[in-house]
């Protein structure tokens, strides 16, 4: 959990105050997440709302928590992020790009603390590693060397392999070209499949079958959504059953190296 412990420091140092010296205007944090679930308790969250407390800020007595969860549903966002607006939110929690780059179109002035970023520079979120500037800080899950080993992976499992989908959001397109550079070294074609919003999954898969790609990998969780059928569900921590392969890094503690802080 250190990766949700430092997002925390920075959130914390907004209010610039100590708790109990907030008890008279308690603060506003906005979460916002596309995947979320609204309903069902999210371990990332929960995780976050207890490491907050142990730095002394309790939802209810001296801090209010506006959250604001889409359950898989994109088109959803820019009615939360407007929702937050109105509420006057003085920090933002944000778990990925699409969230980011929302909040930071429309809420300028406030900070935002990001934690499952993986390239915020070339999406615009912020100048640089080094400077961000602007009001978006936080996390970034940046490490080009794990394209590489993916698509390695992938190699190793199904070695006749040679044409492969990559399943992107419409902010992933830095991503997809590392993607596709680590893939020519190994000798693989890699075909681009966006998907928008839940009802583009069908289509993708048709596509799939019409160009006879011989597999299929998701780039980001903005391609997972609500389980509607085998490999379709939100993010998750863990493999399950019907996956054919599952790799990768935790978002709530990822190891040294993988996280960078701004």
């Amino acid at each position: 959990m250190r990766r949700i412990g430092f997002a925390l420091v920075l959130i914390a140092g907004v209010f610039l105050a100590p708790p109990a010296a907030l008890a008279q205007a308690p603060p506003r944090v906005g979460l916002l997440s596309i995947g979320t679930d609204p309903v069902k308790p999210n371990p990332v969250w929960i995780a976050f709302l207890d490491q907050l407390g142990e730095l002394g800020y309790v939802e209810g007595r001296n801090i209010a928590i506006e959250r604001r969860f889409a359950g898989g549903r994109q088109d959803r966002l820019r009615d939360l992020v407007a929702d937050l607006a109105e509420r006057r939110v003085d920090v933002v929690a944000v778990t990925a790009e699409v969230e980011a780059l929302t909040a930071k179109r429309a809420l300028p002035g406030t900070p935002i603390v990001m934690m499952l970023v993986p390239d915020p520079v070339s999406v615009g979120l912020v100048a640089s590693l080094a400077r961000p500037g602007g009001n978006v800080t936080g996390l970034t899950t940046l490490a080009p060397e794990l394209y590489s080993k993916r698509l390695e992976l992938l190699k190793e499992t199904l070695p006749a392999v040679e044409r492969t989908g990559m399943l992107l959001s419409a902010s992933t397109v830095a991503a997809a070209k590392q993607m596709e550079s680590a893939a020519r070294v190994l000798g693989l074609q890699v075909r681009r499949l966006e998907v928008r919003d839940p009802h583009g999954l069908d289509a993708t898969f048709v596509t799939i079958r019409r160009e006879h790609l011989q597999s299929a990998r998701r780039r980001d969780r903005r391609t997972h959504f609500q389980p509607a059928g085998p490999n379709r569900g939100p993010r998750r921590q863990e493999p399950r059953a019907d996956d054919v392969r599952s790799e990768g890094v935790r978002g709530d503690g990822l190891p040294r190296g993988v996280r960078t802080k701004l």
